[in-house]
C-alpha cells in the first residue's frame, strides 16, 4: 500500500517514512501540489490538503497542520504562527518575531491560557476522509527562559503546567514521549484506512 504525504517539506515526508519504517505502507513522493490555506481554520487546512492531494494522484494521500492559540487574543495566531496570522513576512527574524510577540502580550494579564493543536487528515480518491487531533494545553508565562529553540522564539514563553517545563526546557525523549501515543494511533489509523472505504469521521 502507499501514501503521499501531502507537503513540500523533506523533513515532514521523512518523519512520515520512520513512521511507516517496518509496516507494509510506503510513502510515494510526489510534485507538492499549492492551496491557498486559512489562517485560522487547522482542520479545513488539514481536510482540504489531503483531499486535494488524494483527488490529483489518485492515491491515499495524508496531510497535517498545526496551529498555536491564544483564546484571549481571538485565537491569534491560529495556523500561521511565523506570520502571526499573515501580518509578518515569511523571512521574520526571530529576532524581530519576539518583539512583536512582547508587544501583543504586553496588553494582556499574564499568563495567557493557549494551546497547541494538530491536525491529521487521511482521505482517498473517492472523497472519503477522517482526521485525528491531538491538542497540548499550555501557558504565557512572564518568566520566559533566557535562550529559545532556533526557529522557535516561543518556545521561551511556552510553559506546560502538567510538565512544570518550559518548551524550550524539553529533551528529545520527552518530547517524543509526549507525542508517541497521537502518532501511534496516526500509524494505527493509516493502516486501517488505507484498506477499505469509511464515511468521513473522526477516528
Amino acid at each position: 500500500m502507499n501514501i503521499i504525504i501531502g507537503t513540500s517539506n523533506l523533513a515532514k515526508i521523512q518523519f512520515y517514512e520512520h513512521l511507516l519504517e517496518g509496516t507494509k505502507v510506503e510513502v510515494v513522493k510526489c510534485k507538492a501540489l499549492e492551496m491557498e490555506e486559512d489562517l485560522y481554520d487547522i482542520v479545513a487546512n488539514s481536510r482540504n490538503k489531503a483531499l486535494l492531494y488524494a483527488v490529483s494522484y489518485q492515491n491515499l494521500a495524508l496531510s497535517d497542520d498545526t496551529g498555536f492559540f491564544i483564546p484571549k487574543m481571538n485565537n491569534e495566531p491560529g495556523c500561521a504562527v511565523r506570520r502571526w496570522g499573515g501580518r509578518l513576512p515569511d523571512d521574520i527574524s526571530d529576532e524581530d518575531w519576539l518583539q512583536f510577540f512582547v508587544n501583543k502580550i504586553r496588553e494582556h494579564e499574564l499568563p495567557l491560557e493557549c494551546y497547541r493543536k494538530t491536525v491529521v487528515t487521511l482521505a482517498l480518491p473517492n472523497g472519503s476522509h477522517f482526521f485525528l487531533e491531538q491538542v497540548f494545553n499550555a501557558e504565557i508565562r512572564d518568566n520566559p527562559q533566557p535562550r529559545y529553540i532556533e526557529g522557535g522564539p516561543l518556545s521561551a514563553y511556552l510553559y506546560y503546567p502538567h510538565l512544570h517545563k518550559f518548551n524550550c526546557e524539553l529533551t528529545k525523549a520527552e518530547i517524543y514521549e509526549l507525542n508517541q501515543e497521537f502518532f501511534q494511533r496516526v500509524q494505527s489509523a493509516i493502516m486501517s484506512f488505507g484498506s477499505k472505504e469509511i464515511d468521513c469521521k473522526s477516528f
